[in-house]
């Protein structure tokens, strides 16, 4: 399958000599040892790992063959040395020749029974409703979410969440965060914020929150009538929920919008085109292009009547996937302004592969993301128009005051953004830079 799908495969002696080294490290780790059983002593592990950097230093694999027969040589070596099953040698070649290709090429297990979970269905979380972001002392508040409890207690963007349960959360990373405060629908979390020189500790109810792809539709410039659409990702069904929210907005007078990306990890290849549909009214949108002729499209704007209205997308540099194809679509049409801080620039499409032998899921980058005119954005990303210069302490410390919302409003109010509209009808479309595929 990497070979045939893979946009750029290595050699299959770089897939198994980094399979060798998974597997070379993975014997020190304490919980592959307990998982596969491994009782010996230090030094028969020692002696395994060198049998293994040996098997690695001698001829390069060649081809499919070549790799299964070293891998079959380093399970004989895991067998007769430590007693442990070919299993887990199978487990890290596995591992190792995805992790070789990309960081976004990947297996994933799916699990065959239910097993405690921290959700409450496929649609929502339990939790007390706060979007959060690394901070040293802990985590920052972004934004709390409708209807949960951080909001109804009065939780604010940039309050700072140093502890939970009294337990002290500095050096703490995000994931490790998260879980201290999530738990079981009903039950009570004590969160110690810091708001500026400000502490309180406050009891919060975890309960149940809806998932959804929009969190945030409001107005926020009721005079000059700008909207505001928060999208957390291009999931399934992300294109209907933003039709409802534009209606929202539209039945209350909005004559300008600000779309945003900020955060937003991508998605749904196919919502990223219907969502750039709704605002494009013509030429291209993005190109895929692979190895195989099926993983080459050219996807233009199709979309008979588009909201026309003065357009401005906040992206940041953890937009990535679809909300960069979604911004370099408005910015390469001229249809709105781009403000904010250059994007992640994740230009590759993965496509999944259901396993038939073992319960999982392969997950591999089958080609790249190419913008409206031509531009490769693998590694590239997309520049805002506006950029609004933070430094690395003020991105940590957000503060109360959303800066890249504010830099947006401003520049909705200088009439750029309705320049481009306004000159979209009279104006020569641009015209992409055109490439060729190869099948």
């Amino acid at each position: 399958m990497i070979d045939s799908r893979h946009v750029q495969p290595p050699s299959y002696d770089v897939r198994t000599r980094k399979s060798l080294q998974n597997l070379i490290l993975a014997v020190e780790n304490q919980n592959f040892i307990n998982a596969n059983r491994v009782a010996v002593s230090p030094e028969q592990i020692r002696m395994a790992q060198q049998s293994w950097q040996q098997l690695m230093n001698q001829n390069p694999a060649q081809n499919a063959q070549d790799s299964v027969t070293i891998m079959r040589q380093a399970a004989d070596i895991a067998g007769s040395q430590l007693r442990m099953q070919a299993t887990g040698v199978i487990c890290e070649f596995a591992y190792g020749s995805l992790e070789a290709l990309d960081k976004h090429s990947r297996f994933e297990f799916t699990p065959t029974s239910s097993g405690p979970r921290v959700d409450a269905g496929d649609n929502s979380v339990v939790g007390v409703g706060v979007q959060l972001k690394t901070h040293r002392d802990g985590a920052v508040i972004l934004r709390t979410l409708n209807g949960g409890a951080a909001q109804q207690a009065g939780l604010q963007r940039g309050d700072v969440i140093v502890g939970v349960n009294q337990r002290n959360l500095a050096g703490l990373s995000l994931d490790e965060v998260a879980n201290l405060i999530t738990g079981p629908a009903g039950s009570t979390v004590a969160i110690d914020v810091r708001r500026e020189d400000k502490n309180a500790r406050v009891n919060l109810s975890r309960q149940a929150i809806r998932i959804t792809n929009i969190s945030e539709v409001k107005m926020v410039d009721t005079q000059q009538k700008i909207g505001l659409i928060r999208l957390e990702k291009f999931g399934e069904g992300a294109v209907q929920e933003l039709d409802r929210a534009l209606w929202s907005l539209h039945q209350q007078g909005m004559n300008s919008l600000v779309f945003d990306l900020r955060g937003n990890p991508g998605g749904l290849l196919t919502e990223a085109i219907s969502i750039s549909n709704r605002f494009v009214p013509s030429g291209k949108i993005v190109s895929t292009r692979g190895r195989n002729q099926s993983d080459n499209t050219i996807e233009s704007a199709t979309h008979d009547q588009t909201w026309k209205m003065p357009l401005v997308v906040l992206v940041d540099g953890d937009s990535a996937s679809a909300s960069e194809i979604f911004a370099a679509a408005i910015q390469e049409n001229r249809r709105g302004l781009i403000v904010g801080r250059k994007t992640y620039g994740k230009g590759t499409v993965q496509t999944h592969f259901p396993l038939q032998s073992v319960s999982g899921t392969f997950w591999l980058t089958t080609a790249k993301f190419y913008s409206p005119t031509g531009r490769e954005m693998a590694g590239v990303g997309v520049n805002p128009d506006v950029t609004v210069n933070m430094s690395e302490r003020e991105l940590e410390e957000i503060g109360p005051i959303d800066r890249d919302l504010k830099a947006g409003v401003s520049a909705i109010l200088s009439h750029k953004p309705g320049e481009l509209v306004n000159n979209m009808s009279g104006r020569q479309q641009v015209r992409p830079a055109q490439f060729q595929f190869s099948g």
